[in-house]
């Protein structure tokens, strides 16, 4: 456990979530050991959107750090200047309970009829319309850092494998895919994900979820290429996309850099 989890073990509550045993100790520890969030209920609105699931529409799910979230409030997207109309706001216990605003310090969901979870930038910061605030540090955008080939085992199935693609990407939204076709493996799917363990979760999903048989290719990172007498430089995120010999006249000029991946 020290290994796997950097903690002192003699610090770890026993707790079993299937059989209820050490539960009346793990809220006194979380009391205890946690400290309280350190926002104001006197700033202005701000919300961490930390993440963000499909069911019958988008559901956000935020950390109010200041101020107080109502619903029926307009809200802003510090990411993307995108607004919003918090047309439910409520908790999770453990299935959504609308309370009609979420106060600083509160966890929970909102619902604005956002279309798509990509729209759902996690790590961005909510404020309301007409009283910006300082967005939250530490946001990035999602960048896929390695990507593989997924096609169908049979060309038959590939209807059905991207079905399944889609319906799995509606909770995950740091998923990227584009069409493409292999000489040899035919039509298929150029997908990014965060990591290799990211695409191996993927495949298992694929699999477990909704018996999808796929051929997938070793995931790997994007290159980026410089080509003599042009500015700039060319990312490639396939081997597939590798200049073909005499095009860009560069078939002897290309400088490969690996980006590493994390």
């Amino acid at each position: 456990m020290a290994t796997a989890f950097d903690i002192d073990p003699s610090h770890a509550v026993a707790v079993s979530a299937k059989t209820g045993a050490g539960l009346d100790k793990l809220l006194p520890a979380i009391i205890e050991r946690i400290p309280p969030p350190q926002g104001s209920a006197a700033r202005p609105f701000r919300a961490l959107l930390f993440d963000a699931f499909h069911n019958e529409g988008v559901v956000c799910l935020v950390a109010v750090v200041d101020g107080a979230l109502s619903a029926g409030d307009r809200l802003v997207s510090a990411a993307t200047g995108q607004e919003y109309d918090a047309n439910e706001v409520g908790v999770l216990a453990p299935e959504p309970h609308p309370t009609g605003a979420l106060l600083t310090g509160q966890v929970g969901y909102v619902i604005t009829g956002m279309k798509e979870v990509k729209a759902a930038r996690v790590g961005d910061t909510w404020h309301a319309r007409g009283r910006p605030a300082e967005p939250l540090p530490g946001f990035k955008p999602v960048r896929p850092m390695v990507f593989a080939g997924l096609y169908p085992a049979s060309s038959d199935d590939y209807e059905d494998l991207a079905d399944a693609i889609e319906r799995l990407t509606l909770n995950d939204a740091s998923v990227t895919v584009k069409k493409e076709n292999s000489d040899a493996l035919g039509a298929g799917f150029r997908c990014g994900f965060l990591g290799p363990l990211h695409c191996e979760v993927f495949l298992q999903r694929l699999d477990q979820e909704h018996g999808a048989a796929v051929v997938s290719t070793p995931p790997t990172v994007p290159y980026e290429l410089e080509v003599a007498g042009q500015e700039g430089r060319l990312r490639l995120e396939s081997p597939a996309a590798y200049p073909k010999s005499g095009k860009a006249r560069c078939s002897s000029a290309f400088r490969i850099r690996r980006l590493a991946a994390r």
